[in-house]
C-alpha cells in the first residue's frame, strides 16, 4: 500500500493494510457496517422532528404509528453512529502490524451490542481503543471488562486515569502504594474528596483485600517500577523500621483492571515519586532509590 495519505472525513488511512482490513472485519461481523454515512442520521433527526410535531397538531394515529417507526429507525441510525465513530477512533488507535488469530465472534457481538449505546465522545475514545487492542492481539479484553465497562461512568474512567498515573509495578503487577501522599496526589487530580479506592473496589478494578505490605529486607530490597523507572527501597537510618505496615500498603489491581491499565493511557505524576520517597524516610527511615544498573 502506498504510502499516501487518505482520509475519509476524520478517519486517517495512513495504515498498513492488514490493520485497516481486520478491523473492517471486525466491525462488519458486530454490526453490518462500520462506517456509516453521517448524513443519514441527520436526516432521521430532522424527518423524526417534523412528523412528531405534526402528529402532536392533528392528534393523528396513524402518524403517530408512523412516527413509532421513525423513532425506531432514529434510535438504530444513533447506535450505527455511536458505532461509526467508535470504529474511526480504533482504526486511528491501531498499531502498525496485527496478530493474525482471529478475534472471537461472542466477543465481537457483546463489545457490539454494549458499545452502541455509548455517546459520550471521551467514553467512546475508550471504547475504541479496547478495540483496537484486542483487534491487534485477540484476548488482550475479556467479556468480564467489556461487562463492567458497559456501566463505567465518564467521572470513573478520569478517575481510573488518574489512579495509573500513580500506578507501580510491584512482583510484576499493578498496584498503588496508599499512604496520605498517596491519597492527596489522587484528591488533587481529580478534583475531588471521592474515596476512589473503596469505589474501584466496589465496582471491581481494585483487588477487595486487606493491603499487603512490601517486606523490607535489608540483604535483598524490594524492586517495583514505575513506568519506565525501577527503584528499591533502601534504609537511610540505622534503626529498625517497625512501623511499615502502618505506613503505607499495597493495593493490587485486579485482573479488569490491568487489562483497563492499556487503555488508560495515562503519564507519570510530576513529583509523586519524591514525595511518596521523602514520606516514608520520615515514618520508617526508608526512602526510593533510582535502580540505575
Amino acid at each position: 500500500m502506498e504510502n499516501s495519505i487518505v482520509k475519509i472525513g476524520k478517519i486517517d488511512l495512513g495504515k498498513l493494510s492488514g490493520p485497516f482490513t481486520k478491523l473492517v472485519e471486525v466491525g462488519a461481523a458486530g454490526c453490518g457496517r462500520l462506517w456509516s454515512p453521517f448524513e443519514i442520521v441527520l436526516k432521521a433527526k430532522a424527518e423524526s422532528k417534523a412528523r412528531a410535531i405534526k402528529a402532536l397538531a392533528n392528534h393523528d394515529i396513524a402518524e403517530f404509528q408512523l412516527q413509532s417507526k421513525t423513532r425506531l429507525e432514529y434510535l438504530e441510525a444513533v447506535r450505527q453512529d455511536n458505532l461509526s465513530k467508535i470504529g474511526t477512533h480504533a482504526l486511528n488507535a491501531l498499531p502498525e502490524t496485527v496478530s493474525d488469530e482471529p478475534v472471537e465472534k461472542d466477543w465481537i457481538l457483546q463489545f457490539f451490542d454494549h458499545a452502541q449505546y455509548v455517546c459520550d465522545e471521551d467514553m467512546q475514545i475508550l471504547w475504541g481503543r479496547i478495540l483496537a487492542g484486542e483487534t491487534s492481539e485477540p484476548g488482550s479484553f475479556s467479556k468480564r471488562t467489556l461487562q463492567l465497562l458497559k456501566t463505567f461512568e465518564k467521572e470513573d474512567a478520569k478517575a481510573f486515569t488518574a489512579m495509573c498515573s500513580l500506578c507501580f509495578y510491584a512482583d510484576n503487577w499493578p498496584c498503588i502504594l496508599m499512604n496520605s501522599v498517596t491519597q492527596e496526589c489522587l484528591n488533587k487530580i481529580t478534583k475531588t474528596n471521592v474515596d476512589y479506592v473503596i469505589h474501584f473496589k466496589t465496582i471491581g478494578l481494585l483487588m477487595n483485600e486487606p493491603g499487603i505490605t512490601l517486606i523490607f529486607d535489608e540483604n535483598k530490597a524490594t524492586t517495583i517500577r514505575y513506568y519506565d523507572e525501577n527503584y528499591k527501597f533502601s534504609k537511610v537510618v540505622d534503626r529498625p523500621v517497625p512501623h511499615l505496615r502502618e505506613s503505607f500498603t499495597r493495593i493490587r489491581f485486579t485482573a479488569i483492571g490491568y487489562e483497563l491499565i492499556k487503555t488508560a493511557n495515562a503519564k507519570p505524576c510530576p513529583g509523586y515519586v519524591h514525595s511518596f520517597s521523602e514520606s516514608i524516610k520520615q515514618t520508617n527511615g526508608l526512602e526510593l532509590v533510582l535502580v540505575t544498573e
